[in-house]
């Protein structure tokens, strides 16, 4: 199913933590793992030693992904290691596009720290631009295990959950997992009159008891 799948890595232990998670995948498909390593260049020059910088920030890049490298061939995944320069989410983003990626594995938060998820982290931008699916780790949740059992699709008929159905159902259909879609009703914005018109249409018929009188 998967052929290609990315693994962007800043050597934080969040990003260690989930790159067991990432091999299991690419051993389930059998697929190629990219290791990718961004020197972060979006930064403001730092008084003309932005190149000393950098240079030393691409070969502590190499080592991470040689690190990584080294322990998927320990597991016969076929792998290729990579370090580029740029802003973090757009290398990544573009690096996907450009090797076929099917599918990017990466941690909730990295370096910057969980404060950072979900608040204009890598991460975030990543799965909000990528044309590719994204399966964003929490590390907290670690040991995981891969192909999972249940599969949760939450969904509310809009294109973005489309995909993610379509997704979803190729995915069990691969793994052999069951795979459950839910929907849920909002009512939490509405008020007490609303929310008992919901809870009284979705409820069943009431039976009624006929009684006479002798």
């Amino acid at each position: 199913m998967y052929d290609h799948i990315l693994f962007p890595t800043d050597g934080s232990e969040p990003a260690e933590s989930v790159l067991k998670y990432s091999l299991q995948i690419a051993a389930e498909h059998e697929a190629t793992i990219h290791v990718l390593n961004v020197v972060d260049t979006s930064h403001d020059s730092l008084s003309g030693m932005q190149d000393d910088v950098d240079d030393t920030l691409e070969q502590e890049g190499t080592e991470i992904v040689n690190e990584a490298a080294q322990r998927a061939t320990e597991h016969g995944i076929d792998v290729v290691s990579e370090v580029h320069h740029g802003d973090p989410y757009e290398a990544n983003v573009e690096y996907s596009t450009q090797s076929a990626i099917g599918l990017i594995v990466m941690p909730t938060h990295g370096r910057r720290g969980l404060q950072r998820f979900l608040l204009g982290s890598v991460t975030e931008r990543v799965i909000n631009t990528a044309d590719v699916p994204v399966i964003a780790v929490n590390p907290g949740t670690q040991p995981l295990a891969y192909p999972c059992q249940e599969l949760l699709v939450p969904t509310d008929g809009s294109r973005g959950s489309e995909l993610a159905v379509s997704e979803g159902v190729a995915l069990a259909n691969a793994t052999g997992a069951t795979l459950h879609i839910l929907h849920v009703v909002e009512t939490g914005s509405l008020g007490p009159d609303a929310r008992s018109l919901v809870r009284m249409r979705n409820s069943p018929p009431e039976r009624t008891r006929s009684s006479q009188t002798p």
